[in-house]
């Protein structure tokens, strides 16, 4: 879920695009499930961020894992 969340704001369907919040997203995803699939599509997103947009990305995805880490699962 954490996964798709992340392309719906990579890609705006659903709600407005937002690569930050994308790469946050599938950053989490990434560290419950460490698939290729998720790192390909770190990649695609980072490609169109800043490094500044990637920083922010990824104090994001901090914050984010403290509310929905693997102790708190989300279906």
């Amino acid at each position: 879920m954490r996964f798709n969340l992340g392309l719906m704001f990579y890609m705006g369907e659903g709600v407005s695009q937002d690569h930050v919040r994308a790469y946050a997203w599938i950053s989490i995803a990434d560290a419950q499930g460490n698939s290729d699939k998720i790192k390909d599509a770190i990649e695609l997103v980072a490609e169109s961020m800043t490094q500044d947009e990637i920083v922010r990305a990824q104090m994001l995805s901090a914050e984010l894992w403290k509310s929905f880490g693997p102790a708190r699962k989300i279906n």
